[in-house]
């Protein structure tokens, strides 16, 4: 049967294929930011405690940050507090509650994506069907599905990045840092990508 994974984000951020398929249709169709936010969030979570700083340093520079390239509204008891202080002097235990608070912030949106997805899905309008429908049987029976799902999505990445080069002319930034933000958490997830160039930091 279909995957319950696109009810909600946090079955679906385990499951890299279905989690492609479902940025490749963000990517195309609407602003994907807070998707992206809301990834990276996750991933900051998953940080090693000798990382989370550089992390958090990127989080603020793409999401955060006045002139970042994937801008996302932040509620204004954070956004008073980046206005005070540059983010490297922000103090660590302040990182988790900021990244917890964007996360809970941007959830409804997501969600919101999610529902276009399943409504276009039903109609036969997104990605690599027969490829989740596959997975999704095989899942019941066979442990190495992982695997297979990870090798799915590493064809649907491709596919996310030529969207991304066709965005590229108009907003060179702005796409190289979706790519970025998109291969990290795909390269958390195990699945074989290209090294996520590191953006130059302003």
């Amino acid at each position: 049967g279909q995957c319950s994974c696109f009810q909600s984000i946090e079955l679906l951020k385990s499951r890299p294929a279905h989690l492609a398929v479902f940025l490749h249709h963000v990517v195309s169709q609407f602003d994907p930011a807070t998707l992206l936010c809301y990834l990276y969030s996750d991933l900051y979570k998953q940080t090693n405690s000798k990382e989370t700083r550089r992390v958090f340093l990127e989080f603020h520079q793409f999401f955060l940050d006045r002139s970042a390239h994937l801008k996302v509204p932040v509620p204004e008891e954070i956004s008073v507090d980046l206005e005070k202080r540059r983010p490297e002097l922000i103090p660590e235990d302040l990182h988790r509650l900021y990244i917890q608070t964007m996360q809970e912030r941007v959830h409804p949106e997501v969600q919101r994506h999610l529902e276009d997805f399943r409504q276009k899905r039903s109609m036969g309008l997104t990605l690599a069907e027969s490829e989740l429908t596959k997975l999704d049987a095989e899942r019941d029976k066979d442990r190495g599905t992982l695997e297979k799902e990870r090798a799915c999505a590493e064809q649907i990445v491709t596919k996310i990045e030529e969207v991304l080069m066709t965005a590229q002319a108009v907003e060179e930034e702005r796409s190289s840092t979706m790519q970025y933000v998109i291969l990290m958490y795909m390269k958390y997830l195990g699945v074989k990508v290209k090294e996520p160039r590191n953006l130059e930091h302003k």
